[in-house]
């Protein structure tokens, strides 16, 4: 994947994001000074907080900066408003124009005055496309199952595989059950615990 769905694609896997998260994500969420991404209504209409991965900040802040420019140009012509959630554009007529409520990802192409997100199904059919070109055994049964969301499944799995423990896990995935968290231990490739002893990082004494 390149450009923007490949920005899309890493914070899908590098935070944890569902693929309506991810493109529903407006500036304002981003916090690159903690290195967090506030999650809005997730499922459930749920919030939460997850990891803003460092491989990508620079990226995804250079594309801010892009969307800053364009968002002028936007307004000098008349449009650059974002969609608001619930009441809020009745209740502040002009907060559609601020740049911190756009949409980190937006459709390239589109018509009228508002700015419209980028479209779950463009994201989800670029993955799928860009798996079919990638170097897999057992093509096509492989290929076939890689999809958005596995992305956010490997967030899981190697997370857990790294020792990290599975209450951190389950509030970064934002499941409402552990249950639902502890199904990716299934599937771990690493036998064992996964976690080294605090005696094995103890110095020896003479």
């Amino acid at each position: 994947m390149k450009g923007h769905y490949s920005l899309m694609a890493r914070l899908l896997y590098g935070a944890g994001l569902r693929l309506t998260e991810c493109t529903n994500l407006r500036i304002k969420d981003v916090d690159f000074t903690t290195n967090q991404i506030l999650v809005r209504d997730g499922k459930g209409f749920k919030d939460r907080v997850t990891m803003l991965p460092e491989a990508v900040k620079d990226e995804l802040s250079s594309w801010i900066n892009r969307l800053k420019m364009f968002h002028q140009e936007e307004l000098q012509a008349g449009r650059g408003r974002a969609t608001l959630p619930y009441a809020l554009a009745r209740k502040y007529p002009n907060l559609s124009k601020s740049l911190q409520w756009q949409y980190a990802s937006q459709q390239q192409n589109w018509s009228g005055t508002r700015r419209q997100r980028c479209g779950s199904d463009i994201t989800s059919l670029t993955t799928r496309s860009s798996a079919r070109l990638a170097p897999l055994e057992d093509w096509p049964k492989s290929r076939s199952r890689l999809t958005a969301t596995c992305l956010r499944h490997s967030f899981a799995t190697h997370l857990l595989e790294q020792g990290c423990d599975i209450r951190t896990v389950q509030q970064l995935m934002g499941h409402k059950h552990v249950e639902t968290t502890m199904i990716y231990t299934h599937v771990l490739k690493r036998p064992g615990i996964g976690v080294r002893s605090p005696l094995d990082g103890q110095s020896r004494s003479a």
